[in-house]
């Protein structure tokens, strides 16, 4: 056989070779993009949960973690804003108009009425934001869906008992609790071991070898 034929044999085979290997580099290429894809939506899926788990309630309306000067600027915000809601609103409202209650003097002390007010509030404000130019039902939503809805809720609740004088009350009294901490923990302690002992017993099963 002719040196020739034998080096155009080779040469052919060569680039079989090099085109199946490029084929395989292909679609191998394809797999990890679909693998690295698939990753990234792993991880956002793990960063969702991640935040899920983590977010807790710490915004500026959040009075249950106000400190300092955050929360006495609350106060101030929302003690000068429910007293203008009582002289644009309460006070022009007759007095024989069952649901619509009068704000206790020391509305302040009362948990309820301050978190319903601080809602309120909140309301009001991204209804009236500058932002909010273009006419829409926002200012019509405030009023039925917020403002007189929170007022009824606030007298079915009762919140302002008639039995005390507006210069002797100290806030709501408090009703009594059941709650045991104590209790809870050992219960608590109880379900995570049975629960511990349980994925220890599936992993053992799952290792044998059938």
């Amino acid at each position: 056989m002719s040196p020739w034929r034998v080096a155009s044999d080779v040469y052919e085979a060569l680039v079989e070779t090099i085109a199946a290997h490029s084929a395989s580099l292909g679609s191998l290429k394809e797999a990890v993009d679909e693998h690295g894809e698939a990753l990234k939506a792993h991880q956002k899926q793990l960063d969702d949960l991640t935040d899920s788990l983590t977010a807790a309630p710490d915004g500026p309306w959040a009075w249950a973690v106000l400190r300092g000067a955050e929360r006495e600027n609350l106060w101030k915000r929302l003690f000068e804003w429910v007293t203008w809601l009582e002289d644009r609103y309460l006070r022009n409202l007759s007095p024989s108009r069952p649901g619509i209650p009068a704000l206790h003097a020391d509305w302040y002390r009362h948990p309820v009425a301050v978190e319903l007010m601080t809602s309120l509030m909140v309301a009001h404000i991204a209804a009236y934001r500058k932002k909010a130019t273009a006419p829409s039902f926002l200012l019509v939503d405030w009023h039925e869906r917020a403002l007189w809805p929170t007022l009824r809720r606030m007298d079915e609740l009762g919140l302002f008992g008639t039995e005390h004088k507006e210069n002797d009350w100290n806030g709501p009294e408090l009703r009594p609790t059941r709650r045991d901490p104590d209790r809870f923990n050992r219960w608590m302690a109880a379900d995570v071991a049975e629960h511990s002992e349980r994925v220890e017993d599936a992993s053992e099963e799952a290792s044998v070898d059938p």
